[in-house]
């Protein structure tokens, strides 16, 4: 059974209808379906009037006004001079002309009636539960100034503070956040039946709220207590498990990625093998086997720490579900220990309805005012609740389970894996994996088998322009001038690949990959279902690397089973938080790997060094693999945080990157790169939505009037053939991979030209745009924004 989540987004697309302006939007749509028939038939009519008016005597002057009238599509004054067989048709335009005249004579007060009706209905909608606990978190500032208006209907907020509620309104509507601000996250359950005839059912009862704690807060607590000298003596030092011991030296690998080799002594040798006979004991019992005079002896440990040799660590894994719980526990001599059990109390109980979405009365709240006391206590100062929600607390709504009829997802859950193994060749980080065996068969030799650690330093001096360097991706076509035969050979496959899919012969393709396009293994595939004609088909928003990614992050609030390894490989996740909540997770897989920093959970017989782990090359198939020679098996490193791997540090990213599976397609990195195109299906799933490539200057600008801008979008709209309802974003190649997680400019906006509030925002989409834009049909446009993370294996 495939594991997978759900998130939902917490309005019905129906709340966007009442901030819709229909009796406008026909309007404008008539008004422009009109000019478009009374322009047709003017050319029709001047051709047959140039034709009469040569013969036309007395009337000649009469019937060139009239031709000249209806040529710049205005009203004749004279008719009567017509022809008989013209007069029909003239008065017929006339018809049309006089209606085209009514509706723009209509237009400004029914839009602004609307418009005022759509404002009143923004703040109705805004003061929904969802919508009001997203805010909190999502923009404080915002949140207070919607609940002043809530609190005073008169007191309407400025213009941009409007503009802004819209946007998450909408938002809140129209998408799934992947990071749950304004999302209900359910756990999926398949049903075997029909699920009374419907291919998912969402519960009706209202969410609950689960609190947690920031990582950042745990990281305060922690640089605290080790000011404190009893529990600085209690910190657990081992030798770091980036540091490789050779005959020629030690190889350290520092948290930034930076390596350097030190010459071995006696006397070092003797504390590397005292830090490893230990492995992983108190600081002063290791103080004191170090040396006899304690002052000389943290010294010499500080000295071994700040060098990267060695670390000294809390001994509480960085994924602990009750983490205040434990560090209270490790430091119960202290007197530090009682406030953090109040710390972890207040998160235990931090559980409650989502009830109306008022900030002050929320599960949030409840545990600020549960803390207040405890954070002084612990040396930290107290903060306004604003200030905690944006920097302490993350609270996420979690609803009742998604159920999934299968009858009706099987062929689409069929068309899924081969989506898997199609996305294989578009996967980003195949060239580097490609480059980096050529490099160890350079370097070491076919067939080598080298330490990991003399790897990653030989891969770290990667020149700019390599697919080994950081910055390769950055082009917009990485592969273009490849000199490499295979990475050419690459381009090409995935431009054939692409017309597989127009041909219908995407099957064929996967088939027929060399043997260096390795199978991803599991694949977490986002996709958003609806029914069409043919029974449920799904639209694949992004794919990564599986083994509970994207999941567990969710599955570690909700109930949740452990995801089976594949038996052919050792799947060990890397179990750091690397400092963001959004690393936190539900064990993913049953391994971990020692990593510079991080405490895991895994019982030791379960966990990996990576001083022991080699890159073995396999001339035969031209690629590198990660092994473990204690195990006789590869090893497949999982990164299962949510966090994107460009922001991990360098080790981490390229045991990831050149072992694992990344992101195979992302809005930001998409495997079908191109600026505009129809809608490409593989089989049931959609791959690549119709898109539109739109220069700013060609969309009509607002000027006084705005009946008349909304005639000239629609006119607009009816040129370009885009859709009524999309998502627009900004396209700018030039931000970087690594700072596309803090760049909002690259997200999509959705945008209903039949609604007045959103077409004021289009205005500032394009007012903004420093370069095109990119629309994207809005599909699904159904009932309710759903989107299930479903992790699909090989079959």
């Amino acid at each position: 059974m495939n594991h997978a989540i759900a998130r939902v987004g917490g309005l019905p697309m129906s709340a966007l209808d009442a901030l819709a302006c229909p009796e406008s939007t026909a309007l404008a749509a008539r008004i422009v379906e009109l000019t478009a028939e009374l322009t047709r038939r003017a050319a029709v009519l001047s051709e047959a009037l140039y034709e009469v008016i040569g013969a036309a005597g007395a009337d000649k002057p009469v019937l060139v006004a009239i031709r000249r009238d209806v040529h710049g599509l205005r009203r004749p004054k004279r008719v009567e001079a017509l022809p008989a067989a013209l007069a029909g048709p003239v008065r017929e335009w006339v018809a049309l002309w006089e209606e085209r005249a009514r509706a723009h004579a209509e237009l400004p007060e029914v839009l602004a009636r609307e418009a005022r009706a759509g404002w009143a209905a923004l703040r109705e909608t805004a003061a929904v539960p969802a919508v009001r606990h997203g805010l909190a978190h999502a923009s404080p500032d915002l949140s207070a100034d919607l609940e002043k208006w809530l609190a005073d209907p008169e007191r309407r907020p400025r213009a941009g503070t409007l503009a802004s509620l819209v946007r998450y309104v909408t938002r809140t509507a129209a998408k799934t956040s992947p990071f749950s601000t304004f999302t209900t996250v359910h756990e999926v359950r398949w049903a075997t039946d029909g699920a009374d005839g419907a291919a998912w059912q969402v519960p009706d009862a209202p969410p609950d709220v689960v609190v947690e704690a920031d990582v950042g807060l745990r990281a305060l607590v922690e640089s605290v207590l080790a000011r404190r000298p009893g529990v600085a003596a209690a910190r657990v030092v081992r030798l770091s498990p980036a540091t490789y011991v050779s005959e020629d030296g030690l190889l350290v690998v520092g948290p930034d990625g930076r390596t350097r080799t030190i010459a071995r002594t006696p006397a070092l040798d003797t504390l590397v093998e005292l830090l490893r006979a230990e492995g992983g004991a108190r600081w002063d019992v290791v103080a004191g086997k170090l040396a006899d005079d304690p002052a000389r002896a943290d010294r010499a440990l500080t000295g071994l720490v700040r060098g990267g040799l060695a670390e000294a660590v809390v001994p509480v894994p960085g994924q602990s579900a009750r983490p205040f719980a434990d560090l209270a526990d490790w430091a119960a001599d202290d007197a530090a220990a009682e406030p953090l059990r109040r710390v972890q109390r207040a998160l235990d109980g931090g559980t409650s309805a989502l009830g109306t979405g008022d900030p002050a009365a929320s599960a949030c709240a409840g545990v600020a005012r549960a803390m207040e006391g405890a954070l002084p206590s612990l040396g930290l100062a107290t903060m306004p609740l604003p200030d905690l929600r944006r920097r302490v607390l993350r609270e996420t709504a979690i609803g009742g389970p998604v159920r999934c009829a299968l009858p009706w997802w099987r062929p689409a859950l069929d068309d899924l894996e081969l989506v898997r193994r199609w996305l294989a060749v578009h996967d980003p980080m195949l060239p580097l994996r490609l480059t980096l065996a050529d490099r160890v068969r350079d370097w070491f030799g076919p067939g080598s088998r080298t330490p990991l650690p003399a790897v990653y330093a030989r891969a770290a001096d990667a020149p700019p322009g390599s697919p080994l360097h950081a910055d390769f991706l950055e082009s917009p076509d990485p592969l273009a001038d490849a000199a490499d035969p295979r990475l050419r050979r690459l381009r090409e496959l995935r431009e054939e690949a692409v017309a597989a899919l127009r041909e219908g012969q995407a099957e064929a393709l996967v088939r027929g990959l060399p043997a260096w396009v390795r199978d991803p293994g599991p694949v977490t595939c986002y996709v958003q279902p609806y029914v069409g004609d043919d029974g449920l088909r799904l639209v694949l928003n992004a794919a990564h690397g599986g083994h509970g990614r994207g999941i567990t992050r969710w599955t570690r609030l909700l109930p949740h089973h452990r995801p089976p390894s594949r038996p052919d490989h050792l799947a060990a996740e890397l179990p750091g938080v690397f400092g963001h909540t959004l690393n936190l997770h539900a064990p993913a897989t049953a391994w971990e790997l020692e990593y510079p920093g991080a405490v895991g959970q895994a019982p030791p017989e379960r966990r990996i060094p990576l001083t022991e782990l080699e890159v073995r090359h396999d001339p035969a198939r031209g690629v590198v693999d990660l092994w473990w020679p204690r195990a006789g098996r590869r090893v497949v490193p999982v990164h299962a945080g949510m966090m994107s791997e460009t922001l991990l540090p360098p080790p981490a990213r390229l045991l990831v990157e050149a072992f694992g599976t990344t992101h195979l397609t992302h809005p930001t990195l998409p495997a079908i790169r191109r600026d505009a195109g129809p809608r490409l299906d593989l089989g049931r799933v959609t791959l690549a939505r119709a898109q539109w490539t739109v220069g700013p200057a060609t969309a009509p600008r607002r000027g006084a009037d705005d009946a008349d801008h909304l005639v000239a979008l629609h006119a607009w709209l009816r040129a370009t053939g885009l859709p009524r309802r999309c998502f627009v974003r900004m396209r700018d190649r030039q931000v970087r991979r690594d700072g596309l997680a803090f760049d909002k400019r690259h997200k999509p906006v959705f945008v209903d030209f039949g609604s007045w509030a959103s077409v004021l925002e289009f205005d500032r989409i394009v007012a903004r745009a420093a370069g095109d834009l990119e629309v994207t049909e809005a599909l699904p446009d159904g009932e309710r924004a759903v989107e299930l993370a479903i992790e699909v294996r090989e079959q």
